[in-house]
């Protein structure tokens, strides 16, 4: 569903803006890792998880909500996330669209603006 609505933009007079929006996108997502920005935004941290066959990801609290549990029901890797909890996951859009309850080109705006304007990623 996520990745659906990641894509799906309206071909009418507007077609130049959303392309322009959707090369945006996909300039965030190729240049920003889900890690990364769950990382700065989980405040109780990440815990490394890996299993003998090289899989690796990283699990903590939800930093979308609190939720009751005793697990970790947030993970990620370098590309993806997913909270067991909240029923929801995606990409690095998806993850900054679910914590500033936003749409996708303010989360690639907010996205670009941490990681451009104020981290000096090279663009």
């Amino acid at each position: 569903i996520y990745m659906q609505e990641l894509y799906r933009h309206s071909h009418n007079s507007d077609i130049g803006k959303s392309c322009a929006l959707c090369n945006q996108i996909e300039a965030i997502k190729e240049r920003v890792a889900a890690l990364d920005y769950a990382a700065r935004v989980c405040e109780s941290g990440l815990c490394h998880i890996q299993e003998e066959d090289g899989f690796e990801w990283w699990e903590g609290r939800c930093p979308i909500r609190p939720h009751n549990t005793s697990i970790r029901p947030f993970y990620v890797d370098e590309k993806m996330w997913e909270c067991s909890a909240c029923e929801a996951g995606g990409d690095v859009i998806a993850l900054a669209q679910a914590l500033a309850r936003c749409d996708d080109e303010d989360a690639a705006t907010l996205l670009y603006s941490i990681y451009v304007r104020k981290g000096g990623l090279r663009w």
